[in-house]
């Protein structure tokens, strides 16, 4: 994906992806990357993106069922355990973390 021109023209692209970019200029897409870069002066940034779609959606799917140090949540088990044995939380950063295993 395009992003961060320098050149004022050439902004209406910004955001939009190569194969995007070269249509609406109606060029082969190495010809339009190019002529682009050489437009914008060697200066113009671009956003990778290095996941699939399933890959993100089963990500954001099962983040939730972790905590911050990669334990599988168990929100109810953890709050009978700082309930009855307050002692057992250990002090790391700043938080208090329930020794649960």
């Amino acid at each position: 994906m395009i992003a961060g021109i320098i050149n004022p023209d050439l902004k209406k692209y910004n955001g939009e992806m190569v194969s995007e970019m070269a249509a609406a200029e109606k060029k082969p897409e190495l010809d339009a990357l190019f002529d682009f870069i050489l437009a914008d002066q060697a200066q113009t940034g671009a956003l990778y993106f290095m996941a699939s779609e399933q890959d993100l959606q089963y990500g954001l799917k099962t983040a939730l069922d972790f905590d911050r140090l990669g334990r599988k949540r168990n929100s109810a088990r953890r709050s009978l355990i700082r309930a009855i044995r307050p002692s057992s939380c250990v002090r790391f950063e700043g938080t208090f973390f329930a020794d649960i295993t």
